[in-house]
């Protein structure tokens, strides 16, 4: 749970402190834990997330020499009659893809599952470089101010909502004002937006064709954030990711780290060839509470 809360802080569009203190009024809550004989054999975390009325349910763990006893499953339990008590309406949770058992498990209390995500993580020194293809009915250029509204209207349109975790995206992700330049500034952080638009035509459309964003902190671990307009697919993905590996490959950060949808095959052949490796392919599963 600390670790989601920090990836959260580390790599969110929002200003760290504002980050925090919104988790603490939304009612941030730690998790609940198994005790036997003074001893703590299981966790699990819980945090409400900032989209409100859901929670999602960030770790659960009981000692190896304690499974098979029902534990996880109290846990589970509680922890669904929390976000009850508090009137939320979803929980949503991150499995192994192949962890049979706890997929299982989360089913029985009426957890679906939305789609596969897999996260590709390199070091920036074990990146190499990839060619992109020949654009020629578009151009890459920085994300301009006046862009924000288009890029977030093909955030939403590149990525479905159910595969956004932990949250959709905030309104104003894209937008950078003098306020937010000055926040990442003083937090060190890094944040960059490539587009592409078309060539000798029409850069006024309401949706961008597609886009690449870097963030991160300054000597820290690097996020890229792929988005791509379904009529686009296919045609754009290869120089976005290429024009943003070569951005990063003289960063002062340590790793880079890439979420997409695992059955995006053009994506993943582009970043086998970067020498990203896939970490884990994740399930994303939710289940709707209600109250009696």
């Amino acid at each position: 749970g600390r670790r989601l809360v920090s990836e959260r802080v580390s790599l969110s569009h929002t200003p760290p402190l504002r980050l925090r203190m919104a988790m603490i009024t939304q009612g941030f809550v730690p998790g609940f834990v198994w005790e036997e004989a003074g001893r703590l054999v299981g966790n699990l975390s819980l945090i409400q997330a900032n989209m409100a009325n859901r929670y999602l349910i960030a770790n659960v763990a009981v000692h190896p020499d304690f499974r098979r006893r029902g534990i996880a499953r109290g846990l589970l339990e509680q922890a669904m009659s929390h976000v009850v008590d508090q009137g939320g309406r979803e929980i949503w949770l991150q499995v192994e893809h192949d962890n049979q058992g706890a997929i299982d498990l989360y089913r029985q209390y009426n957890f679906t599952s939305l789609g596969l995500i897999n996260r590709w993580q390199s070091t920036l020194r074990r990146l190499r470089p990839i060619e992109p293809d020949t654009l020629r009915s578009h151009d890459l250029r920085e994300l301009r101010r006046s862009d924000w509204r288009r890029a977030y209207r093909l955030d939403r349109a590149g990525l479905a909502s159910e595969l956004n975790w932990p949250d959709p995206p905030a309104a104003y992700k894209y937008r950078r004002g003098l306020l937010a330049r000055l926040a990442d500034f003083l937090n060190g952080r890094r944040r960059e937006t490539w587009v592409a638009y078309p060539r000798g035509g029409d850069d006024s459309q309401l949706i961008l064709p597609g886009l690449v964003d870097i963030s991160g902190t300054s000597n820290r671990r690097l996020k890229l954030e792929l988005r791509v307009h379904p009529h686009w697919q296919g045609a754009l993905e290869r120089p976005l990711l290429a024009k943003a590996l070569r951005r990063i490959g003289h960063s002062r950060g340590t790793s880079v780290r890439v979420d997409h949808p695992a059955d995006d095959e053009a994506v993943n052949t582009v970043l086998e060839e970067a020498n990203l490796k896939r970490a884990r392919t994740l399930r994303i599963m939710r289940a709707k509470t209600t109250k009696d």
